[in-house]
């Protein structure tokens, strides 16, 4: 199934999670319906519907295009932008796929310099893209890493962003305990049923769900007690000591990876 979104519309909670996890276009965001349907054949799940001569036909147009413009320009469908800001959502969903899809570290981060994502050095900048919520509140987000979360389904996220500023607040647990840590929390349910539900359509469908690891049996006697670590399946998450910090040991350290 390939949802196509002819205008932005905000779906229940019910639709939206039959379809946040999959892959979907946005009728409403091109320019054109010859853009569109360019983009639209060439999606992958519809081999099964373009039969031998569409699929001869689409990989000669492909090689055509790989010929004329053999940078990640010509793969992804579209020239860099200036900025993080000056890319659409739809975009930068593009380009977490190639990251994602790459078969080398070379490659990805051949993709994140073209498109100005990382420095020379494959540096992060710290560009923040303005976002605003359904409830009119203005923040923006910013990069966070590359390949660095694992996704729900196999295989990994190719970006991974954070908020760059505190959008809004809410207790962890309404009793103010830590009981049943991460995992059991009112903070986490609300951020992954009320909060995702703030994000604008086009963004919200492209977020995926990653998974996470947390200390979530509370009190640790031992600190290289590992068992106490399990993983939960997360679109919106808050970040670890250690994914902020790294470097740590025991079950600190076993609750993630430093990001970017």
């Amino acid at each position: 199934m390939l949802p196509i979104y002819l205008e932005d519309v905000e779906l229940d909670l019910g639709l939206l999670m039959r379809l946040v996890n999959l892959q979907a276009m946005f009728w409403h965001l091109y320019d054109t319906d010859a853009e569109f349907l360019s983009e639209l054949f060439a999606v992958r799940m519809l081999d099964c519907c373009l039969g031998e001569d569409g699929r001869r036909r689409r990989g000669v147009q492909g090689r055509e295009r790989a010929g004329a413009n053999e940078s990640s320009a010509g793969r992804i469908g579209f020239e860099p932008r200036s900025g993080l800001a000056e890319y659409s959502w739809a975009e930068l969903k593009a380009l977490s796929a190639a990251i994602a899809a790459a078969g080398s570290d070379a490659e990805w981060k051949a993709i994140a310099r073209e498109y100005g994502l990382v420095d020379g050095g494959d540096r992060l900048q710290g560009a923040e893209k303005p976002l605003k919520l359904k409830d009119g509140t203005d923040t923006s987000v910013r990069i966070l890493g590359f390949r660095h979360d694992e996704l729900a389904g196999g295989g990994v996220a190719g970006i991974s962003f954070e908020f760059a500023n505190v959008p809004t607040t809410h207790r962890m647990n309404s009793d103010w305990t830590n009981a049943g840590g991460w995992e059991k929390s009112e903070m986490r349910e609300w951020l992954n049923e009320g909060f995702l539900t703030l994000l604008p359509d086009v963004l919200r469908v492209s977020v995926v769900a990653v998974k996470k690891l947390t200390n979530n049996m509370g009190e640790v006697k031992r600190q290289n007690d590992m068992s106490v670590v399990s993983a939960t399946t997360d679109a919106l998450w808050l970040l670890s000591f250690n994914e902020v910090y790294g470097n740590l040991g025991g079950v600190y350290g076993a609750e993630g990876a430093q990001y970017r």
